[in-house]
């Protein structure tokens, strides 16, 4: 799970680039999972974060005015965090778990056509193996 940066005490980064990778997908799946699957009004910012909130950041974020910024994804991240102990993300039944279900039966479709590819090669090999030792036993 993400944990928050602290300014000045675990980095000195304040940029949402210069974090690794695997920390901006982090935040940004949390992000992108608040904007498609819960619904909201004209700002994403008045809908899903406190007044307080979006004062500091226009305050206090560099990158406000952008669509990637550490402080505002780590504020949608808390908000993500707090709906998901409450099990109000993915609802049984929601557009999650159906979007879920395509996602993993397109993975499985996936191995089974690489599955399939792989015997279907060896198959292939071991026919054309056959065909030459009968080949050389004929010329014999």
């Amino acid at each position: 799970m993400y944990e928050e940066v602290e300014h000045g005490k675990t980095t000195s980064q304040t940029l949402y680039f210069g974090l690794p990778l695997n920390k901006r997908r982090q935040l940004y799946r949390a992000y992108q999972e608040l904007v498609c699957y819960r619904p909201w009004t004209d700002s994403l910012k008045e809908s899903f974060l406190p007044e307080d909130v979006i004062q500091k950041l226009r305050t206090m974020d560099p990158e406000d005015d952008r669509r990637y910024s550490l402080l505002k994804l780590e504020a949608f991240q808390r908000v993500y965090k707090e709906l998901w102990l409450a099990s109000k993300v993915a609802p049984e039944g929601s557009q999650w778990h159906r979007d879920n279900h395509v996602f993993i039966c397109i993975f499985i479709f996936h191995l089974y056509f690489i599955l399939v590819s792989i015997l279907y090669s060896c198959v292939l090999s071991y026919c054309i193996c056959i065909l030459c030792v009968l080949r050389v036993r004929f010329l014999e």
